[in-house]
């Protein structure tokens, strides 16, 4: 009786079986190339080169047993059945078998398929860094520039933390006048400019300007010079 047992082991030959080998022919391969006992009970799945075609060996108490079997459309049926003895096989049991096998024979393909996608993954990043690779060099011969982004994520970080607050600005003109007031003080701390001390010019400055004069460029932080104290 062919019986799976919780204690079955199967091997699969990763090379490419001719199907017309016979006992003595795959009994040498579980011998001589993959090192296993051909007695033990184990189950030895043999794969043509073309993927449609496989063989089981295996012994049993009245012999040695090779089922052939037919791939079709990624499940198996049984095409024949040579064995010495007289070992049968329960339909439930016959299941159990294909479904073991089948997993064993996808499982290195899912592998392969795995593999396939990370170098995939792997030559996307490359040609993506080969194409900016000169403006990722430039901190080397630009001291302006930095290998990271630490301080520009130490700067915003005050803005991130309040983000939630931003959301009850009272409209969208109101938003944006918050947005313009912050990227102005934003300026100033990045240029090493008293946040306060220009806002409180600027505030006493821009009422001197001529009516009907808007442009204010010269009192943005990147222009400013103080003409008060």
């Amino acid at each position: 009786m062919f019986s799976l047992g919780d204690g079955t082991k199967f091997w699969l030959y990763t090379k490419p079986t001719d199907m017309r080998k016979n006992f003595n022919m795959l009994s040498g391969i579980v011998n001589g190339h993959m090192g296993q006992n051909l007695y033990s009970g184990d189950v030895f799945v043999f794969v043509n080169s073309a993927n449609n075609m496989m063989k089981l060996l295996r012994y049993e108490p009245g012999g040695l047993v090779i089922y052939n079997k037919r791939l079709d459309h990624g499940r198996m049926h049984l095409v024949e059945r040579v064995q010495e003895g007289d070992p049968s096989i329960t339909p439930f049991e016959w299941r159990r078998l294909v479904d073991t096998i089948q997993g064993i024979i996808d499982d290195p393909r899912r592998r392969l398929q795995r593999l396939k996608t990370l170098r995939d993954i792997q030559m996307e990043a490359s040609s993506y860094t080969y194409r900016i690779i000169k403006k990722l060099s430039l901190y080397v011969t630009d001291g302006r520039y930095k290998i990271d982004d630490n301080m520009v994520e130490n700067s915003i970080r005050p803005l991130a933390i309040g983000r939630k607050n931003y959301l009850f600005c009272g409209d969208d003109d109101a938003a944006q006048r918050a947005a313009v007031v912050y990227s102005l003080l934003a300026t100033c701390k990045a240029r090493g400019i008293d946040e306060r001390a220009w806002l409180e010019d600027v505030l006493r400055r821009i009422p001197q300007y001529e009516m009907g004069k808007k442009d204010f460029t010269d009192l943005l932080p990147g222009n400013w010079s103080p003409l008060t104290q």
